[in-house]
């Protein structure tokens, strides 16, 4: 647990495609739900224009599709579904001996694993820490993994994300905000840690 001091538009409930629609069967909120999706699949927004491009051989137009506007919602792919749960604002900290990092553990007092750690193949996932009343409603559990296109095409790999941590200077903002663990002082000053981005959950 730390505090910080570092100081929403997601994906409409169905995106419609010009292209080969299959049925996809949703259990969701208790009831079962059919959708129509296209036959391009994908678990994050920002690779879908690119799948559509290389997808669309009979050259019919390409939606227009604007990821700044987009509402959170379902995405099914292969068999599981991805939840766009907002687009927050991203801060980075680190593991520091200090009131305003709160030191080397998460909320559950395990170590935190940074986003360097997790490059350079010495840690399974990247700890982030997200408002202590997500993880009270039970909107958020601890251990929930999620993605972050943006970081992911930063890096060029898949990159995990869990949630196990929090902070007490963005209580009450729900998905609005989102906190990074990074190595160091200098790596949680990085631009792409320190902006809007795209959470996505598993």
């Amino acid at each position: 647990m730390h505090i910080s001091n570092k100081s929403n538009s997601g994906i409409p409930e169905s995106i419609p495609l010009n292209s080969t629609n299959q049925t996809h069967t949703h259990q969701q909120n208790n009831k079962t739900e059919n959708h129509h999706h296209s036959s391009v699949n994908l678990a994050r927004p920002d690779s879908l224009f690119n799948s559509l491009i290389a997808s669309n051989t009979s050259g019919n137009a390409i939606p227009n599709i604007n990821f700044d506007n987009i509402k959170a919602s379902n995405i099914a792919n292969h068999g599981h579904t991805s939840k766009v749960v907002g687009t927050p604002r991203a801060t980075g900290y680190y593991p520091a001996n200090s009131r305003l990092e709160g030191g080397f553990v998460d909320k559950q007092g395990h170590k935190l694993y940074t986003l360097q750690q997790f490059l350079s193949g010495k840690a399974p996932y990247v700890s982030i820490a997200l408002d202590k009343k997500l993880y009270a409603n039970g909107k958020v559990h601890y251990g929930d993994k999620f993605s972050i296109p943006e970081l992911e095409k930063k890096y060029g790999k898949k990159i995990e994300f869990r949630a196990v941590d929090t902070g007490g200077a963005f209580t009450g903002k729900g998905f609005g905000r989102v906190d990074i663990c990074t190595g160091s002082e200098h790596d949680s000053s990085e631009k792409t840690i320190n902006g809007k981005i795209t959470l996505i959950k598993s």
